[in-house]
């Protein structure tokens, strides 16, 4: 510090900057310093490889029953084929179905009639869910974004005055829109209207008045039944039932204000919540609808879809997702697809799916009177020449029944004439049907869903598996092999299963679907692959003419994890308040992944049975060296102590010997020393007695503490070659405790002493702790431990007789060594006939390969990886001896070589690399170019 004076004459204090700096450097110093680092030992390879270790599940799986003991899931399994699957007839699942639809609705009728009751469904009884205000006809397990509030619930004779199922057929022209998101089924039945017959097809039979509907619907691969009663869903609730809107009726003098209300607001189509047809008296439309709800659950599971499914669930047929901008030859597609809509194909078409990409949260909106993210149906083609100029229209329709394409050719517009709207058969009005140029459908439209219709003439061949997905997508293992007997055309479909069916036990992970064809023996090249589909992620498909041979089909999936909640904590969550919903759902869940159950051919059993014994064998293998491992550690630990002790032992017995010599009297010839005198030692054992008896104390201690001795350490050299070499004890409890009293006195015992040595040999005599260590008597052997109980590697006690164990010569591995401690043994020698039954031994080397997910002191990483699928081949054609099999891989195996599927895609990223490195493989010694 300074100090210094400005003019003013004030002095001012000034410090050092320095100093300044060493107090912020004081400051800093006082901050808590960071937690050190932990050093990682691991190599960034072997870091990522632990990674990927703990990555995966250590059990991987999937719930295929969620209801406890599920016998209907358990049949189904039963009825699964297992083997080769032959081709059959495509319509006999749909005239299985029909036939059992029929006769159940018949047994119905007959029940109903015969009490004086109409029939009221049981499981789908949307009057007694609505009041009671489950709402889980409306809703699944969890609340959707769709909110349904219906006021009332009528049946179809009090709704309609004069009811028909169907007023002029079903077509096109009936299908309104309701409250529901349905719009994907309208465009589909909309479609499914310029084909006659198909709608009568799902309506199997029905009694309008008993009020019992049956229909069929195509569900993952098979057709199945929906019976339903008459009740549906309205937008007014009843008058006795209302509030406001009696209010409002009761105020204007009326001569039946509820009649009047009753037909104001509760009659005709236009009272339907939900789907309606165009007449007000046509019912075929709601009730299917109701139908279709009830099959997948309830009606926000219906909330949303593709028109190409819709279809593919009314028909059975095959839908391909095509893209306008993908088309390569348009004209072709005009004259060889589209051309055929309403013949061999149905469309549908929808917009915008991308629309709001650039701005998330803006509004949908129309592009020239078309919805984006909204579903319509293709109709019809046509294609007329007038003058010389061709014209080809397409015609669609809105489901909703109103607005509709705003362009050229659109109601109204200038290129209408009464030639032309007599040629089309076109009527303006806001009916939601429009014609429009081919250009502008596929300016407009970006997609488009083709279903293909199977007739009387092409038969189907289907297997179901499950797959274990892995993170890194790649052509499975696990393959379809297909044998084609004549050249035919086929459709080839790849299907996962439906999750729209129970919706809320879908799971953790979506998963896409893709395959390719190729020859069984070729494995560099295939011959077609699946097209590519975005948004139908239930199927992919692909349609070629395969010649006669056998081809694999191969299959690749990619599994997306969305997260959400495991099936456990769902089913804990809903199994107490919401048990009947979870029943419904369950049930449609265990029924459908009855499918994905693998059972074992025979072949697959006896390669199982024997993989089992080779897997046992290397188990109990690794055992032995296990055991062999840690017990030679044992042996070296100990022939290290044996040596010790041998080294202190000579040195006791040179000390015992010494001091036998100073009482004889003797001198003692040492190495050391040349003679001790006896006095001296006398002299010294007298006044050094304790440091004696401690001595004795350590060297008895020390062969207390060994359970045996090896012979080298048995026997003591003497300085006198005439006397017979000293043993020493090798326990203190080989003889009973003498009395110290054996040291009495030198002068009352040296005349017995003396007798003796006129009337024996002279025999030396040592005496350790009082006990006489005579040269004649060898050490005890160790006596073996009682055995324990022998445990089996599975942690079950045998409960076998303690005498009989005792009897028994073999030893247990794990607790009785079996090698030779003897010094003379220069190597580790190990004799044993460890042997275990094949079930302990797999289960102890499946608990030796067992673990922590994540090692203690690590954090815990995402949860582990456990995607599976299950997933079904479909083969249509028109040969009726195609055969298809499942080909898995041997599950056993350890290391699977690469197969056929092993090949990349042609425009795979990596192909260039593979390809390079090929190209620069060395032939026979040497490089091409060389």
């Amino acid at each position: 510090m300074s100090v210094h004076s400005d003019e003013s004459g004030d002095v001012h204090n000034t410090v050092a900057l320095p100093i300044q700096i060493s107090l912020n450097a004081n400051q800093r110093r006082k901050e808590p310093l960071p937690p050190p680092r932990k050093i990682d030992k691991h190599t960034p390879q072997e870091s990522i490889n632990r990674f990927w270790s703990k990555f995966y599940a250590k059990y991987p799986g999937k719930v295929f029953t969620v209801l406890p003991e599920n016998p209907y899931a358990q049949k189904k399994i039963a009825k699964a084929p297992n083997g080769v699957a032959q081709a059959q007839r495509a319509v006999r699942s749909y005239e299985q179905a029909r036939e059992e639809c029929i006769r159940d609705v018949k047994r119905i009728i007959t029940e109903c009639r015969r009490v004086n009751q109409k029939y009221r469904d049981p499981h789908f009884d949307i009057e007694w869910d609505l009041k009671k205000g489950r709402r889980y006809c409306l809703e699944g397990l969890e609340k959707s974004d769709e909110h349904y509030n219906p006021k009332a619930v009528k049946r179809v004779t009090d709704i309609f005055e004069d009811p028909q199922f169907f007023i002029h057929g079903p077509t096109a022209g009936d299908v309104i829109q309701g409250n529901d998101g349905d719009c994907y089924l309208m465009a589909a039945l909309c479609g499914l209207g310029n084909m006659s017959g198909l709608i009568n097809k799902i309506c199997v039979i029905h009694d309008q008045a008993v009020g019992v509907y049956g229909f069929v619907f195509h569900r993952d691969g098979e057709w199945q039944q929906c019976i339903i009663d008459d009740q549906l869903y309205m937008t007014a609730p009843d008058y006795d039932e209302s509030n406001i809107e009696r209010i409002m009726w009761d105020t204007i003098a009326r001569r039946d204000t509820e009649e009047e209300y009753r037909r104001t607001h509760q009659t005709g189509s236009r009272s339907l919540y939900f789907a309606k047809c165009s007449e007000p008296n046509e019912t075929w439309l709601p009730l299917l609808e109701k139908a279709y709800a009830k099959a997948h659950g309830d009606y926000a599971s219906i909330s949303g879809g593709w028109t190409g499914e819709a279809i593919e669930d009314l028909t059975g047929g095959v839908t391909s997702e095509i893209y306008s901008s993908d088309i390569l030859d348009k004209n072709e597609f005009w004259v060889n697809e589209l051309l055929k809509v309403g013949k061999e194909f149905l469309y549908g078409c929808s917009t915008g799916q991308h629309a709001d990409w650039l701005e998330p949260n803006r509004p949908t909106n129309r592009r020239q009177g078309i919805h984006e993210g909204h579903a319509y149906s293709i109709m019809d083609a046509v294609e007329h020449t007038i003058d010389g100029i061709t014209y080809r229209l397409v015609k669609v329709r809105n489901p909703w029944g109103n607005t509709g394409w705003s362009g050229a050719w659109s109601d109204g517009s200038a290129e209408w004439t009464p030639q032309w709207m007599e040629r089309l058969n076109h009527k303006f009005g806001d009916d939601g049907i429009f014609w429009m140029l081919y250009e502008d459908l596929l300016r407009k439209y970006q997609r488009l869903d083709r279903t293909r219709i199977f007739g009387p003439d092409w038969r189907i061949t289907q297997q179901f598996t499950s797959l274990n997905v892995p993170w890194s997508a790649d052509y499975h293992q696990t393959r379809f092999s297909v044998n084609v007997t004549r050249t035919t055309p086929v459709v080839i479909v790849l299907s996962q299963l439906d999750k729209t069916y129970f919706a809320g036990l879908q799971g953790q992970y979506n998963f896409k679907l893709q395959f390719r064809v190729q020859r069984v023996g070729d494995e560099e090249d295939y011959i077609v692959r699946s097209n590519v589909d975005y948004y139908m992620t239930r199927s992919v498909s692909t349609d070629i003419t395969l010649e006669a041979g056998s081809y694999f089909v191969l299959m690749k999936v990619t599994a997306i994890r969305v997260g959400g909640p495991t099936m456990d904590e769902i089913i804990s969550a809903h199994a107490e308040h919401k048990r009947d919903k979870l029943i419904q759902l369950g049930l449609s869940y265990d029924i459908a992944h009855a499918k994905g159950v693998i059972v074992e051919t025979e072949k697959e059993v006896e390669q199982r049975q024997w993989a089992e014994k080779a897997q046992a064998a290397a188990a109990r293998e690794k055992l032995k060296n296990e055991v062999k491992a840690r017990k030679e550690k044992v042996w070296m630990k100990e022939k290290k102590s044996r040596q010790r002790r041998k080294m202190r032992d000579r040195k006791h017995e040179e000390k015992a010997a010494e001091q036998r010599s100073c009482e004889r009297g003797d001198g003692y010839q040492s190495d050391k020393k040349d003679f001790i005198d006896r006095s001296e030692c006398h002299s010294s054992n007298v006044g050094n007695g304790q440091a004696t008896a401690d001595d004795d104390r350590s060297f008895t201690g020390e062969f207390n503490s060994s359970y045996e001795r090896s012979e080298d350490a048995q026997t003591s050299t003497t300085s006198d070659p005439k006397e017979s070499p000293i043993e020493t004890p090798a326990n203190n409890t080989r003889e009973s405790l003498r009395s110290n009293d054996a040291v009495a006195d030198k002068d009352s015992t040296s005349s017995s002493a003396d007798k003796t040595l006129h009337a024996h040999p002279l025999t030396p005599k040592v005496q350790v702790n009082g006990i006489d260590a005579v040269a004649d008597v060898q050490p005890l052997k160790r006596r073996p431990a009682p055995l324990a109980p022998r445990t089996t590697l599975d942690g079950k006690v045998e409960k076998e007789d303690q005498g009989k164990r005792e009897n028994q010569q073999q030893a247990d591995p794990f607790t009785e060594p079996q090698w030779s401690n003897s010094d003379t043994e220069s190597k580790f020698s190990w004799r044993t006939d460890l042997d275990y039954d094949s079930d302990d031994a797999g289960s102890a080397y499946a608990r030796s390969e067992q673990g922590r997910d994540w090692d203690e002191g690590e954090e815990p990483g995402p949860e582990p990886w456990n995607a599976v699928c299950v997933v079904g081949l479909r083969v249509y054609s028109k040969d009726p001896d195609l055969s298809l099999e499942v080909v898995r891989p041997h599950p056993y195996s350890e290391v699977i070589k690469p197969e056929a599927g092993s090949a990349l895609d042609r425009d795979d990223p990596a192909k260039g690399a593979v390809a390079a490195k090929w190209a620069r493989t060395p032939l026979r010694g040497t490089f091409d170019s060389e």
